[in-house]
């Protein structure tokens, strides 16, 4: 179904969280194409193929054949150039092997080492010093916020010190009051001798 790009249009797609294409169909931002409709995009794109005897076919009059933008059509190109056919998303599987996490894709286990050891033995250094002496030790160049995201998250369990109060909000309560009375007879009470 096509729609109108007009403002109550976008202004109705875009209140429950969609857009309307340059073809006046409606999409969800940021997800994929269905496999139905990439499907239905490499027949087009074939055909074309085959029109053309072999050449690649317009991809402008592509993308308007099949209401989808001319980056879905480049992709379903490159899908069929690498692998003869389109890819159903079910076949992609995601590498478990490949490490994730904070620094993961920058810092070695031996980074990681050598950082923790700079840390201990000086906790005050500036992120400036750590990638200064990651580089000379390992050889390895991250950036700052490499180092900083690294010990934001890379640890399950995270603490902070802060700088406590000098003088508590609740001070003057009757009951710290007495309590300070209470403290300072039995400091008076002891033996100074």
């Amino acid at each position: 179904m096509i729609f109108s790009r007009d403002a109550l249009g976008a202004a109705t797609a875009s209140q429950h969280g969609l857009a309307i294409n340059q073809h006046g169909r409606i999409y969800r931002n940021g997800s994929a194409l269905s496999f139905e409709q990439k499907v239905a995009v490499a027949v087009e794109y074939l055909k074309a193929k085959n029109d053309a005897n072999g050449t690649r076919p317009n991809i402008s009059a592509l993308s308007r054949k099949c209401h989808v933008s001319r980056s879905t059509v480049t992709k379903v190109e490159e899908e069929l150039i690498s692998s003869g056919q389109v890819i159903d998303p079910k076949e992609i599987v995601c590498n478990r092997d490949i490490p994730s996490g904070p620094g993961s894709k920058s810092l070695s286990d031996l980074d990681v080492f050598v950082v923790l050891l700079l840390y201990h033995q000086e906790p005050s250094r500036t992120l400036k010093s750590y990638v200064l002496g990651l580089y000379t030790n390992t050889g390895t160049l991250v950036h700052e916020s490499t180092i900083s995201r690294f010990f934001k998250h890379g640890f399950e369990i995270k603490c902070s010190l802060y700088k406590p109060n000098l003088i508590p909000y609740d001070k003057f309560r009757p009951e710290n009051l007495e309590r300070a009375l209470d403290y300072l007879m039995t400091v008076s009470l002891f033996d100074r001798s």
